[in-house]
């Protein structure tokens, strides 16, 4: 797979307001990453901050992504560089920050995990430049500009949007939990404060330029999910992150349970 391609081709997407849509990865396990892969998704995030994914299990649960031509990322346990560089070593194509609240955050991301003369990153052989054998190809491409995706999910981050979009980023993306949990009213995504809190972000990012994204929970069936796509597309949201690998599991557990308990109080 050719990530940088695929890097730049949702960068394309974006900067025509054409939609980018993925899902997160819970799971470790190579042969859930291989079936998400299959699905058209363009990205799948790898889920670093509340799942028990480890380093050394993210190469296969990359390769498998990549079979089926979906953009392999990471969202980092921490905003912390150390975390962006290993997650890039082993293959991720971008990094999604979350809990970013401040600009010095971002930028020392930003700078720590490009290559020079971008950055200030390190060289060396490994998988994400396979293993030497693409490194001119990837220090010209990816090694230089991977994406940079932060998290804004608290409402200091909202209040320093101007401070924080400075920094040239690829897309902002809104966690609705807890950005909803910073106010008080966590889960509530219909509490006037977080819509208040939703509507200065993205004038923020209007302001900026910035793409704006959102993660769609996806976690019950109540809601048809091409509904609520269309509707995060009609407030603006272009870069969609939607369920979770867990989430689906769970839910198409609970609604097959259901059709087989209501079958058998028929018969």
């Amino acid at each position: 797979m050719n990530k940088f391609a695929a890097v730049q081709k949702i960068r394309q997407y974006l900067a025509e307001g054409r939609h980018v849509v993925g899902s997160w990865m819970q799971l470790p396990c190579p042969e859930v990453a291989e079936i998400l892969g299959s699905q058209g998704f363009d990205f799948i995030g790898v889920d670093l901050e509340h799942s028990n994914i480890t380093r050394d299990q993210l190469p296969n649960i990359f390769r498998a992504l990549e079979l089926g031509n979906t953009l392999p990322l990471a969202r980092i346990s921490k905003p912390d560089s150390y975390c962006a560089i290993e997650a890039l070593e082993q293959g991720a194509a971008g990094i999604i920050v979350p809990q970013i609240r401040n600009k010095s955050q971002l930028s020392e991301i930003k700078e720590s995990f490009s290559l020079p003369p971008r950055g200030t990153r390190g060289i060396g052989f490994n998988r994400g430049n396979g293993y030497g054998i693409q490194f001119h190809e990837h220090r010209e491409g990816l090694g230089q500009q991977p994406l940079l995706i932060p998290m804004i999910e608290h409402y200091e981050a909202v209040e320093n949007i101007d401070e924080i979009l400075s920094v040239d980023v690829d897309v902002a993306l809104i966690g609705p939990y807890d950005l909803s949990a910073s106010l008080g009213c966590a889960g509530d995504f219909e509490n006037v404060k977080y819509l208040q809190v939703l509507g200065e972000f993205k004038k923020g990012c209007l302001r900026n330029n910035v793409p704006i994204g959102y993660h769609i929970p996806g976690n019950h069936l109540s809601k048809d999910p091409k509904e609520e796509f269309s509707e995060r597309r009609q407030e603006g949201y272009t870069f969609i992150v939607y369920s979770a690998d867990i989430c689906m599991l769970r839910c198409y557990s609970a609604a097959t349970n259901a059709a087989f308990s209501a079958a058998a109080a028929v018969s």
